[in-house]
């Protein structure tokens, strides 16, 4: 159980705006909201406004870290128990600008940074390595062979290098396996080989030697077995390494609800003058937002 103790921010009104792509909200509430009901016992509606305040927090890439997105929803529903109604109540008063929803919203809206692309080309992952060269090089380099600069990319998905790595580690140790994205799990290890390296090798410590065969392990069945393209439009899950490619998730689906709280027997009410964003096929994807004044010509 998450501890949820701890407020994560403030319930003050403002001017936010949602920057990730229709593909990429759609991806992340769906996520977003089975959290929330999880760990909060909230029903879809009731998730909608700590979902939308998550992914107001959100960059494109920061939709590559799993590890991110975990920490933006864990924080948001901090603060949401510590006074749902005045978070709820800040919510409906935060004017919210979903760029995605303009008609001149940019073509490259949701775009991913080249260097973490790059982490996704086609890679052999040593898991029988005979020297501890081989998995350094691996740790070190892009699979194109260029290096990878750990501090940088870790910036790019919202962390410091060496706290992603310790978070990523932590939940490794209490949950027995690795979660995380393939962003996530290999600057761990190219975190985790910096420290052993400056230890002189893993040596016959078995502990050490079992936690990078495992977090290569990892890395291997979330490594796609083809490059991605230049752009890729959903995050990064445990399960999948690589986008789906269904009608559905390229055809966003847009609704207005009625200004009045609309009742139904499994929905108490329906966040009034609001926009939710919906995909067939989707019923946990929706977020729930205020219309921003730029949308409310559409």
């Amino acid at each position: 159980m998450l501890d949820l103790t701890a407020p994560a921010g403030g319930n003050r009104a403002s001017h936010k705006r949602i920057v990730l792509s229709a593909d990429q909200q759609r991806s992340v509430a769906t996520w977003f909201v089975r959290l929330a009901r999880n760990h909060l016992g909230l029903s879809e509606v009731r998730a909608g406004p700590i979902v939308v305040e998550a992914l107001a927090r959100l960059t494109p890439d920061e939709t590559m870290s799993k590890m991110t997105m975990f920490r933006t929803m864990v924080e948001e529903m901090r603060t949401y128990q510590t006074d749902p109604a005045a978070y709820e109540a800040r919510v409906r008063a935060t004017e919210y600008e979903v760029v995605a929803l303009k008609q001149d919203a940019p073509s490259d809206l949701g775009t991913i940074s080249p260097d973490l692309l790059r982490l996704f080309a086609p890679a052999t992952v040593p898991l029988a390595y005979g020297s501890d060269d081989e998995w350094w090089h691996f740790a070190y380099h892009y699979p194109d062979g260029g290096e990878i600069d750990g501090p940088a990319l870790a910036r790019l998905v919202g962390w410091e290098l060496d706290a992603l790595a310790e978070y990523v580690r932590e939940h490794h140790r209490e949950a027995v396996r690795w979660r995380g994205s393939l962003v996530d799990l290999r600057l761990t290890l190219l975190h985790l080989t910096r420290a052993v390296r400056f230890a002189g090798g893993l040596g016959d410590d078995p502990e050490s030697q079992r936690e990078v065969r495992s977090l290569l392990s990892a890395i291997a069945a979330l490594q796609p077995p083809e490059g991605l393209n230049k752009r890729l439009d959903r995050p990064l899950t445990q399960r999948s390494s690589l986008p789906r490619n269904d009608a559905s998730a390229r055809s966003p689906t847009c609704r207005t609800f009625h200004r009045a709280p609309v009742r139904t027997a499994t929905a108490p009410e329906k966040w009034p003058n609001q926009v939710a964003l919906a995909g067939k096929g989707s019923p946990g994807a929706c977020a729930w937002v205020r219309t921003a004044t730029a949308l409310r010509s559409t």
